[in-house]
């Protein structure tokens, strides 16, 4: 999700800290074209459901006292999951979904020594034994 970030007009949310309407206010005031939502699956359901409504139909509607409000946009939504089972059904058949095998102890301490290293100029043996402790 992080690299998609680059993208042009594209907004990055946490789904465990967003909710419908703050989702809602963002997409009518800047209608981005990409939705990159990391760990979808701590969202409410009725926060997914909106997400199923905007990917059925391009349609993103509002309707409360004094606010009514509709537009219709062509959003992209990209997410990431560490358990698709808490996604609701109707919103899981709307995705392609990629499953990744996870890491072995190994692959873990090379990919973090490679950052440490890399990224964040740690030295090599500080860095094998973060990876290690970690």
């Amino acid at each position: 999700i992080k690299s998609l970030m680059k993208l042009n007009n594209s907004y990055f949310t946490d789904g465990g800290n967003s909710t419908k309407a703050g989702m809602l206010e963002y997409i009518f005031d800047n209608k981005p074209k990409y939705l990159l939502i990391d760990e979808i699956d701590k969202m409410s359901t009725k926060d997914q459901t909106f997400l199923l409504n905007l990917m059925e139909t391009g349609i993103v509607s509002e309707t409360k006292h004094a606010k009514i409000r509709t537009e219709v946009l062509k959003t992209w939504v990209i997410a990431s999951s560490n358990n698709i089972l808490n996604i609701t059904s109707p919103l899981k058949s709307r995705f392609f979904i990629i499953e990744l095998e996870p890491y072995s102890y190994e692959q873990f301490c090379q990919i973090t020594m490679r950052l440490l290293i890399k990224q964040h100029k740690v030295e090599e043996e500080i860095a094998k034994a973060t990876a290690h402790m970690v």
